[in-house]
């Protein structure tokens, strides 16, 4: 059974600013000679490493509401240069947009089931005239979509 991560883009006040943020710290690997994946830290290896490799993806919290995923390609153990040991996740260099779901801010990373997961947003659109992420993520919070 396929499992999804939750987590917070820290720093990131929009999908554009997560998207440059991830080509900067890949550019960076790149030039270090680590590769040119995209790759997020964690401070723990997920216990359901299997779940997640079988069609999991990253959810990432903007401003308090999930907005985007990324599929997770592989999970690596690395050593920081403190010689701390991480796990790192490679992710799939495209940002798919999710419908903006509201939820509550916390340190770290959850793990989120299948059947809580919102939609890609243009599955979400299709038929009708789709509005600004940004302008539909503002109705939700007023409650009026």
């Amino acid at each position: 059974m396929t499992v999804h991560l939750l987590r917070k883009a820290f720093h990131a006040e929009t999908l554009e600013d997560l998207a440059a943020w991830q080509d900067r710290r890949r550019k960076e690997s790149k030039a270090q000679g680590r590769g040119n994946k995209v790759r997020t830290f964690l401070r723990n290896a997920p216990t359901r490493g299997e779940e997640l490799l079988d069609g999991g993806s990253i959810y990432w919290i903007v401003k308090n509401q999930i907005r985007a995923r990324q599929r997770v390609l592989a999970i690596e153990r690395v050593t920081d240069p403190e010689a701390r040991r991480r796990c790192a996740l490679v992710l799939d260099r495209e940002i798919v947009a999710t419908v903006p779901y509201p939820v509550r801010a916390r340190r770290g990373w959850r793990y989120l089931e299948s059947n809580a997961v919102p939609e890609d947003l243009p599955k979400a659109a299709k038929g009708s005239t789709a509005l600004p992420a940004d302008l539909a993520a503002e109705l939700r919070e007023l409650g009026l979509l």
